[in-house]
């Protein structure tokens, strides 16, 4: 084996395991599709008597890591990705670690780039099988028996993952955003650019033999030239990309068919040189799992300004519709909007609206004048946004609160950004959904206020280098005042040179680190200057008397970051509630019931993860800020059961038999809301005597 891969690729072998190969996909532990899983052992009778039986700590919790996935159960043994992006197997029934494949010694840049940990994904035909783990710009495929590479995959075990957004560019490094998803042979993942450069190109989804990690297909979220999508462009456009949202695909096995969620284009708050609705942004759209062929696209915002990539993954679903059952399915927006629609053809399938949006004051910048609205299902959210929703909480809370409010542009649905503060009113942190075999979704929402400001780039003649590129590059962050956001994990540049020393600060400009992208496109000059910025000194390089073009097209516009509103205490803007757990009648789009999710009676707290529903009758969800898990029943949303956890649970629990017990298991990651960093996985099942 090559040296320098074989000092990469670690592999502890702690036991041998007990093998039990499911020829299904995942064994009783919830599709991956529907957040639903048949076992029914535990249920509403019974749940109130769940107790934690195990525990596992990967060793590996930091502040710039999270436990973002799920974990996959096979027989007797549960596989599971770390907070540093490695994978573990432990005993399905007693947490005992089987074996730990580490994936990267920590020098692979694209690591660096993200420290997200997502679902290891399962592929099995005939006595073959193969477990894919996405970590940073790599795919790797590894031997679920022994936790060793499978050397036939790719090199030695492993695929480094590229994209190219059109003939001219050349092939850069790409980052896999999203879990991986299998389709027969195949283990399809979307990719984005590694770093976040002006011409960067654009996101794209690619398949890959699952034996030999050979590029089977590519579809690109940018429409190449002579695409429909192309159209929506305008001609020549120099630096146009999309970007591959952070949510997963999904299979559905019926069809064959792959759902994609699509990103943002680049410049989210700044449209001016992109005028059009811009496809493939902000669709949910169809593949062909076997060729990658788009078959159809629904884009629910056009000719993106609010930064609007999905954070919840789509879901299938039934509903039923002149007496049939339909397949649908699920897409939640970032505004709080849900969009079900027919899974064969995409068109949405109860009534919606196109809604008028207010012209922008920026001179260049051209709004769709219509967005695409569901009058059902109900949004998630409040819809009108005023004084009157702001937080009671304390009389200073709501005295700070109600003068960002007045400081602000009046609330207007789709509103573009301006020269005000403009209020983003949105109901999701991330997770994903679930769905029962009758029809009902179940989707828990976090309702925030957002604020972004434009700032053009020239507002200072002779405006010096540094902050000239601090304002393109940090400040959509960090802020103009480099004041960064503890809510959002962004951290303060006050003081850096006294926490980074050396060369630290140009390490990190060159390699990224936890959610910041590498900007090693910068020349030396350029990165002298910048860092002198950033590190409070005086500022390198001379004097700008315009914006430094760091593209063909570099936006005139920057943010001073977006930032999520909340009171003197780190608490919501709004009045309660903050977080809510919702079902809805997929066939009829009405609401079943909506409760207030986690904190005290009636408020409900930030949330972040996703609901797993069970034929016991049960929904089970982590997934809040107060670092409990809890179940409820799921014809009424009654609370049955909750247990406090080591760290907060932001991704969605599993359930499975192991050695004829059932077990939930949810993983906490912890590192979200300002709550402490995880790295476990806890199990809870009825005692021994009441299987």
């Amino acid at each position: 084996m090559n040296s320098a891969w074989s000092r990469r690729i670690q592999v502890v072998l702690v036991g041998l395991v007990g093998w039990a190969v499911v020829q299904a996909q995942v064994a009783d532990s919830g599709s991956v599709s529907q957040g639903y899983s048949a076992l029914a052992r535990i249920s509403v009778e019974n749940v109130a008597r769940l107790e934690r039986v195990w525990t596992f700590h990967t060793g590996e919790a930091a502040s710039d890591t999270a436990l973002s996935g799920s974990p996959v159960v096979v027989g007797q043994v549960l596989f599971a990705a770390t907070p540093r992006q490695n994978l573990v197997a432990l005993s399905a029934a007693t947490g005992r670690l089987l074996w730990k494949y580490v994936a990267a010694s920590g020098g692979s840049r694209g690591a660096r780039t993200t420290r997200r940990s997502l679902s290891p994904a399962w592929w099995s035909e005939g006595s073959d099988s193969r477990l894919f783990l996405a970590a940073g710009g790599e795919v790797h495929a590894v031997d679920p028996k022994s936790g060793q590479p499978e050397l036939s995959f790719g090199m030695e075990g492993r695929v480094r993952v590229q994209v190219a957004g059109d003939p001219t560019r050349p092939r850069v490094a790409g980052v896999v955003a999203a879990a991986p998803v299998i389709w027969r042979d195949l283990v399809i993942v979307t990719v984005r650019a590694e770093g976040d450069a002006p011409l960067a190109p654009a996101g794209a989804v690619v398949a890959y033999d699952v034996r030999t990690g050979r590029k089977r297909w590519t579809w690109e979220m940018m429409p190449p030239a002579g695409d429909e999508g192309r159209t929506t462009w305008p001609a020549g456009v120099v630096g146009g990309r999309v970007d591959a949202s952070e949510v997963e695909p999904v299979v559905d096995p019926e069809t064959g068919r792959v759902f994609v969620a699509t990103g943002s284009p680049a410049g989210p708050h700044w449209g001016g040189g992109r005028e059009g609705s811009n496809l493939y942004a902000n669709s949910l759209v169809a593949l062909d799992a076997a060729t990658g062929r788009r078959l159809w696209h629904f884009q629910y915002v056009r000719h993106d300004l609010w930064a609007s990539a999905p954070r919840i993954a789509p879901v299938l679903g039934v509903a039923e519709r002149g007496g049939r059952r339909l397949g649908v399915i699920v897409q939640v927006t970032e505004a709080g909007h849900v969009w079900v629609l027919d899974r064969g053809t995409g068109e949405p399938v109860h009534p919606w609206r196109e809604s008028e949006a207010p012209p922008s004051e920026l001179p260049g910048e051209r709004v769709a004048a219509r967005q695409p609205v569901p009058l059902l299902p109900a949004p998630l959210v409040r819809e009108q946004l005023g004084p009157i929703e702001v937080t009671g909480r304390t009389p200073l809370a709501q005295e700070m609160m109600l003068a960002r409010f007045r400081e602000a542009a009046p609330y207007v649905l789709f509103r573009p950004p301006g020269k005000q503060d403009l209020l983003i009113h949105g109901a999701s942190n991330g997770g994903t959904l679930a769905v029962d075999p009758g029809g009902t979704l179940f989707v828990a929402g976090s309702e925030t206020v957002s604020v972004v400001q434009m700032h053009p780039k020239q507002a200072e003649p002779g405006v010096p280098l540094g902050r000239s590129l601090f304002l393109q590059l940090c400040a959509p962050c960090h802020g103009t005042e480099r004041t960064g956001n503890s809510l959002l994990g962004v951290p303060s540049l006050a003081g850096l040179e006294s926490r980074l020393a050396g060369t630290a600060v140009e390490e990190m400009l060159h390699r990224g680190r936890g959610n910041m992208p590498p900007f090693a496109f910068l020349t030396l000059a350029q990165q002298e200057a910048l860092v002198g910025y950033v590190r409070g000194g005086p500022d390198q390089g001379p004097p700008a008397t315009t914006a430094v073009a760091l593209a063909a097209d570099a936006m005139p516009y920057t943010t001073g970051g977006r930032f999520v509103l909340t009171d003197p205490d780190g608490r919501p803007a709004l009045r309660p509630p903050w977080g809510t757990l919702t079902a809805i009648d997929l066939s009829t789009g009405l609401h079943r019931w909506r409760i207030t999710l986690g904190g005290a009676a009636g408020e409900g707290v930030e949330n972040a993860g996703g609901p797993l529903v069970t034929a016991g009758g049960l929904v089970f969800i982590a997934a809040t800020r107060d670092e409990k898990i809890r179940a409820f029943e799921a014809t009424t949303g009654r609370i049955a059961w909750e247990a406090s956890l080591p760290a907060g649970g932001y991704a969605a629990p599993v359930t499975y038999l192991a050695e004829g017990r059932q077990f939930v298991v949810v993983p906490c990651g912890g590192g979200r809301f300002g709550t402490r960093p995880g790295d476990a996985y806890v199990a809870f099942a009825l005692p021994e005597d009441g299987r």
